[in-house]
């Protein structure tokens, strides 16, 4: 957009042209794009670390019981890596199964 275009639409009633339901729709896909995780990503939340070192009482069976989710999560990071996609998270929002 030009200078002159920016000066053009000060002028006029812009947004009444908004398709709201596509604009809010963008929004939303926009938001969990960058701000939501794959579902199968939900269980890999590990404890605050503000517990300390109470947190290592159970990583074990955390890492147990998520590694299908953990080598999913490896096999993600590897083709992202091998892709020309600068942004992980983007990339596994986009390419894999949310």
């Amino acid at each position: 957009m030009s200078k002159q275009d920016y000066i053009k639409n000060l002028k006029s009633d812009w947004w009444k042209d908004i398709d709201v339901r596509k604009s809010t729709y963008n929004s939303l896909k926009f938001m969990g794009l960058y701000y939501c995780n794959p579902s199968w990503l939900s269980k890999l939340t590990y404890k605050d670390d503000s517990e300390q070192n109470l947190i290592y009482n159970d990583l074990v069976s955390f890492l147990e019981k998520n590694k299908k989710n953990i080598l999913n999560e490896i096999y993600c990071i590897n083709r992202w890596y091998n892709s020309d996609e600068p942004h992980y998270h983007l990339y596994k929002n986009l390419h894999y199964k949310l």
